[in-house]
C-alpha cells in the first residue's frame, strides 16, 4: 500500500518517442492469440473429424495448419 509505484524501462523507452504502453490482463484467454489459435483448433477438429483415428487427426491438424493465415 506504501510502497512507491513500479517503474519500467519499457515505460521510459516509450516516453522518449512519444508512446504509450497498452498493458493487458495477465494471461487472460480471451486477449491470447494462443488460446484463441488452440480454440479454433479444436473446433476446426470437432466439425470435421469423422473417423476418429490417430491418422486421420493428424491429417486434420497439417490441413488445418495449413489454412491458418496470420491474421487469426
Amino acid at each position: 500500500a506504501n510502497a512507491p509505484p513500479k517503474e519500467y524501462m519499457t515505460d521510459r523507452v516509450a516516453e522518449q518517442f512519444n508512446a504509450q504502453i497498452v498493458r493487458l490482463p495477465h494471461r487472460h484467454c480471451c486477449l491470447n492469440p494462443i488460446e484463441l489459435s488452440w480454440n479454433n483448433l479444436k473446433q476446426y477438429m470437432r466439425d470435421n473429424n469423422i473417423t476418429f483415428k490417430e491418422n486421420g487427426v493428424y491429417n486434420l491438424v497439417l490441413n488445418f495448419m495449413s489454412t491458418v493465415d496470420t491474421e487469426l
